[in-house]
């Protein structure tokens, strides 16, 4: 029981941890392929790295079926 307790402890110090996240988002036609781009993401967990130096870009695709 203690051991249940602990955890949830735990787990709600993790849900109420907060961190640094920088985004910067402007108004656009919706007529763009452009989706979302990223660049140099970085993100550990429990001080080991699980991504670093991510970039993506993804662009809109038209499906013809």
């Amino acid at each position: 029981m203690r051991a249940l307790k602990a955890l949830r402890v735990e787990r709600s110090e993790r849900r109420n941890r907060q961190g640094k996240a920088k985004f910067n988002l402007e108004q656009a036609d919706r007529s763009g392929k452009l989706v979302v781009e990223v660049s140099d993401v970085c993100q550990s967990f429990k001080g080991a790295p699980v991504i670093k130096d991510f970039s993506v870009r993804m662009q809109r695709v038209t499906v013809l079926a």
